[in-house]
C-alpha cells in the first residue's frame, strides 16, 4: 500500500493529499479544480490545527511567481481568501506586496503586478 501511495504522490501530490485530508465525495466532485481543491486542503488542515499559516499558504496556492495579474483579480482573490477565514476587511490589491516582491506593470492598459519572488 505504501508503494502505491508513494508512486501516486510522485505523479500528483495534490491528489494524494486531497484523499488523505478531505471527504472522498468532495474530492470526486472537485478533482478537476486544482486550486479550489488545494485551498480546501489548506482550510481543512487549518481547522484541524495542522496549518498555522493557512492564509499565507492560500495566497501562495492562488498566486504564482513570474505571473502577471491585474489589480482587480488580485483584489478579488485576496478578498475571497480572507473572507474564507472570517476576515471581511476590504483589502486593496497592494496587500499582495506583503507576500511577494511585486513590480507595477500594465496589462492591456490596466494596472497590475508581476510577482517576482515570495517574501516568506
Amino acid at each position: 500500500m505504501y508503494d502505491i501511495r508513494e508512486t501516486l504522490h510522485q505523479e500528483d501530490p495534490l491528489i494524494v493529499e486531497a484523499f488523505e485530508n478531505l471527504d472522498i465525495d468532495f474530492v470526486k466532485n472537485h478533482i478537476t479544480a486544482n486550486k479550489k481543491l488545494e485551498l480546501e486542503i489548506i482550510k481543512k488542515k487549518s481547522e484541524d490545527g495542522r496549518d498555522n499559516f493557512a492564509i499565507l499558504n492560500s495566497v501562495y496556492a492562488i498566486f504564482k511567481v513570474g505571473k502577471r495579474y491585474p489589480l482587480k483579480h488580485i483584489k478579488q482573490e485576496l478578498l475571497n481568501i480572507f473572507k474564507k477565514y472570517g476576515d471581511n476587511t476590504k483589502y486593496k490589491a497592494a496587500k499582495i506586496e506583503e507576500y511577494f516582491k511585486a513590480d507595477n506593470i500594465y496589462i492591456n492598459r490596466q494596472r497590475g503586478y508581476i510577482l517576482q519572488r515570495k517574501l516568506y
